[in-house]
């Protein structure tokens, strides 16, 4: 039998983050769903710039999705409803910014939100969410997301972005005209922006780009299978954690009663 075409193209680029969203789109949809070269219905594009607009637009065309993370081109972030520009000193202390350094736990001052968007099919994960919260010193999170930094990697905030009258704000940045994420609709395609290089994959706001892919539109536009985290039949998992200073077979009557 032939092999069925790859349907998510992941477009190739030098940056290190590339490599990271790529497992996460393996993960989410599977490695026999992505390619980086070919055609598909859904194109993903770390930093794009104008070059890659003629390609975000044939992939999109008739009922494509694209999902654009980080800082795009001028270009390319018109065609997406923004309008960008680069992190001034301000901006660049954002992960800096302390809460309540005495608190027993600490976290950034600045924070994220997220209105209610059917693009979520629900609530969102977090109404609110500080750039960053540990939970001791700064290595512990329990609450499912990781840091987004302000120091020009992967895992930072790429640009300053407003929405414009053709986009909608997905996530803010609070107390500021910025915004996080976004989504545009036209009227035969839908793009989503999201202001990071890696995207949110290490966080549960990649629901945000697993929704996008696999429902949005579905009546419309294209839509791909996505893995889900619990299989179908069964209402939850449980998970266990080893913390470094444990010796691992002290976990061994944890896990025997979790396998119970």
């Amino acid at each position: 039998m032939p092999k069925a075409p790859a349907q998510i193209v992941l477009l190739p680029a030098s940056a290190d983050a590339v490599a990271m969203v790529a497992a996460a789109l393996q993960r989410s949809f599977s490695a026999a769903q992505l390619t980086m070269q070919g055609v598909g219905q859904v194109v993903v594009a770390v930093d794009p710039d104008d070059d890659s607009l003629p390609v975000l637009r044939r992939i999109t065309e008739n009922g494509g999705k694209a999902v654009l993370f980080g800082r795009p081109g001028p270009a390319v972030a018109a065609w997406a409803g923004l309008s960008v520009s680069a992190l001034g000193p301000e901006e660049s202390a954002w992960d800096r910014l302390h809460l309540d350094p005495a608190a027993a736990w600490d976290a950034s001052s600045v924070r994220l939100l997220y209105p209610p968007d059917p693009l979520w099919r629900g609530a969102p994960p977090y109404a609110e969410r500080p750039l960053w919260r540990f939970d001791f010193t700064d290595e512990w999170n329990n609450l499912g997301y990781g840091r987004i930094r302000t120091d020009g990697g992967p895992f930072a905030l790429a640009c300053l972005a407003e929405a414009t009258a053709d986009a909608r704000v997905i996530a803010a940045i609070a107390e500021s005209p910025w915004c996080y994420a976004s989504l545009r609709d036209a009227a035969d395609h839908s793009v989503l922006w999201v202001g990071r290089a890696v995207g949110p994959l290490d966080s549960q706001e990649w629901r945000l780009v697993e929704r996008f892919i696999a429902d949005w539109r579905a009546e419309d536009l294209a839509c791909l299978p996505c893995l889900e985290d619990v299989p179908f039949g069964y209402d939850a998992t449980v998970t266990m954690r080893l913390d470094c200073d444990q010796d691992i077979s002290s976990a061994r009557p944890l896990f025997d009663l979790y396998r119970e």
